[in-house]
C-alpha cells in the first residue's frame, strides 16, 4: 500500500489531506483539575507563611522599640547624680513604661541550726547605720509595657549616693 492509497480523493480529484489523528499528548479534565487542586493548596500554605512571617516581624519590631526605650530610659536614670528610691511612669506613643529604684538588698540563705562563722560574727557587729551620704547599691528596675500585655523588664545594680 501507498501513502496515497490511505488518502480519499477529494472532489477535484486530487487527494485530500489526511485527517489528523487523535493526540494522546494533551490533558484530561480530570488531571487539569487535579493539578489546580493541589495548587490551590500549595497557595493557601504559603500564604499562611507569610501572614506567620509578618506578625513575626511585628512583634520582633514591638520588642526592640521597648527594648530600646527601656534602655533609653535606664540610662538616663543611671546618669543622675542623685538616686532616690521612688517609682516613676509614663508613657511613650502606645508603650507604657514604670520605672522603680529601690535599696538593694541581698537575700542571704538562713543558718538553719548551724554555728555562724567568725567572719558572720564580725558582720553581724557591723550593723549600724551607714552616715546619710554614703555609697549605698541601689536595684533599678524597668518595665515596657505594649499591646496584647507583652512586656520587657531590664533590671541593674547601681552604687549611687542614695538621698
Amino acid at each position: 500500500m501507498s501513502a496515497d492509497s490511505d488518502r480519499r480523493p477529494s472532489r477535484r480529484g486530487r487527494p485530500a489531506a489526511a485527517a489528523p489523528a487523535r493526540s494522546d499528548s494533551g490533558f484530561s479534565l480530570l488531571e487539569v483539575l487535579a493539578a489546580l487542586t493541589i495548587l490551590a493548596i500549595a497557595l493557601s500554605a504559603l500564604y499562611g507563611s507569610f501572614g506567620t512571617a509578618i506578625r513575626a516581624r511585628d512583634s520582633a519590631g514591638h520588642r526592640l522599640a521597648a527594648a530600646q526605650l527601656a534602655e533609653s530610659l535606664l540610662s538616663e536614670q543611671l546618669l543622675n547624680r542623685g538616686i532616690k528610691p521612688a517609682t516613676s511612669s509614663g508613657r511613650v506613643g502606645a508603650y507604657q513604661w514604670e520605672i522603680a529604684i529601690r535599696p538593694f538588698e541581698e537575700e542571704r540563705p538562713a543558718a538553719q541550726g548551724r554555728a555562724k562563722s567568725s567572719f558572720e560574727r564580725k558582720d553581724q557587729e557591723r550593723t549600724t547605720p551607714p552616715p546619710a551620704d554614703q555609697w549605698k547599691l541601689v536595684e533599678i528596675s524597668v518595665t515596657v509595657i505594649w499591646p496584647r500585655n507583652r512586656s520587657i523588664r531590664l533590671d541593674t545594680l547601681h552604687l549611687a549616693r542614695v538621698q
